[in-house]
């Protein structure tokens, strides 16, 4: 079967294999960006270096660019002094810069290699309740305000080094609020596999293909040999899922140098056999992040270019009925449905998790109400979850769920 028969949700008008870009922040700062300043304010300021960082990845192979809205939640910028009023139009000059630049050399390019350009967002500053002080639809609103902004010059969208699986779902849904554009989204790998925020990454993938993302990854991180070991367990659930994989990782680690400049421990002929490995796994997605530039991503443009997607031999794996909490996972019996609690009938949730059989719940929800009680309770109850009932009250609590849910009606 042909790569786009299996990724099925992979977009139509990107080709495959797909390189994308290296690192904005590190390579703005090789040209004159202090250290410590918004990237935002000072690429606002200083527009013609975004656009000439991007020419460098153009001309290495990029095929996607990342827009320099990074940094641009209100939250990061009304904390550098950005009034909330001037939070979306900044976002919007931020993205108009790249695409100044992209449609300059798409109009010019005479080999007909199109260049894409991503609307680009990353963690926003602020934590989800419990864990934090910040709510689902504050931070969903934040998202929305920038996805608004970026969506007539993005050809795409991408959330970038994502920590936590509850705000990524919130910036997701934002995208699709406002566009029907493709999405990719990409977490950062901590010590132990699993995300700063504690979560699974086959949880992530699950979760975030519940919600129409196209192609899914991780990117920074302490570099390629821990998103390669991310990336290896995910190949058949992505091809079951048709979500295809991308991997952008840092160039290793960052090495202070005597006079404060910073470097990255990998130099390309370390970095790219790592990446060849990444593309042996069926990942054909592929770009650098910090630490990386031109020359990485010209390395990652031949790797790729001597690839051949369709030939690869994938084995998926279905996860219909895989459930998860941010970080436990477990398979539901198709004859769950039975044995389900209602919802109204607990009056303790600690008591029933302490009490149950198997390592997941199976609930039924008769009501809005019934939501609202699940969503207060899920500190006791963090376990997969199985659901039945109605249909709007599950879709009104799985909405805020930081977790995939088994769904039968």
């Amino acid at each position: 079967m042909s790569f786009r028969s299996i990724f099925y949700r992979y977009p139509e008008f990107l080709p495959i294999p797909l390189v994308l870009d290296g690192a904005t922040g590190t390579s703005l700062q090789r040209r004159g960006m202090p250290k410590g300043v918004s990237t935002e304010l000072w690429v606002d300021e200083n527009p013609e270096m975004i656009v000439d960082v991007q020419r460098e990845f153009i001309d290495a192979g990029a095929d996607v660019v990342n827009s320099p809205n990074f940094g641009g939640s209100r939250f990061r910028l009304t904390h550098r002094g950005v009034k909330s009023s001037e939070v979306a139009p900044l976002n919007r000059r931020l993205i108009g810069y790249s695409r100044a630049g992209i449609d300059a050399r798409n109009a010019s390019d005479r080999a007909g290699r199109p260049v894409f350009l991503a609307g680009n967002t990353a963690p926003s500053g602020r934590f989800l309740e419990p864990y934090g002080d910040a709510t689902f639809e504050e931070i969903f609103d934040a998202y929305k305000e920038q996805a608004e902004a970026m969506e007539p010059m993005a050809d795409l969208f991408f959330a970038e080094t994502e920590i936590s699986l509850a705000e990524c779902r919130a910036n997701v849904l934002a995208f699709k609020a406002v566009s029907d554009k493709p999405v990719m989204a990409s977490f950062t790998i901590g010590e132990g596999g699993r995300t700063l925020g504690g979560d699974t990454p086959l949880c992530c993938l699950l979760t975030l293909a519940e919600l129409g993302v196209n192609i899914f990854g991780f990117n920074c991180s302490d570099g390629p040999e821990r998103i390669y070991d991310a990336l290896k367990e995910l190949v058949p659930y992505a091809a079951g899922l048709g979500v295809a994989l991308l991997a952008k990782p840092n160039a290793g680690m960052p090495v202070e140098l005597p006079d404060g400049r910073r470097e990255y421990s990998m130099k390309p002929d370390e970095f790219l056999p790592w990446i060849q490995k990444i593309i042996d796994l069926g990942v054909f997605v592929c770009g650098g992040c910090c630490g990386t530039d031109g020359e990485y991503i010209k390395g990652v443009r031949e790797l790729l270019g001597k690839a051949d997607p369709d030939a690869f031999n994938y084995k998926a794996a279905d996860s219909t009925l895989i459930a998860c909490t941010n970080s436990r996972t477990a398979e539901i019996p198709p004859t769950a449905k039975k044995d389900a609690v209602k919802v109204s009938s607990i009056t303790d949730f600690d008591d029933f998790a302490d009490n149950l059989e198997e390592n997941y719940a199976v609930l039924r929800l008769d009501s809005q109400e019934d939501a609202d009680t699940l969503k207060e309770n899920l500190l006791s109850l963090n376990m997969p979850l199985c659901l039945t009932g109605d249909q709007d009250a599950i879709a009104e609590f799985t909405r805020e769920y930081c977790g995939k849910a088994v769904v039968l009606i």
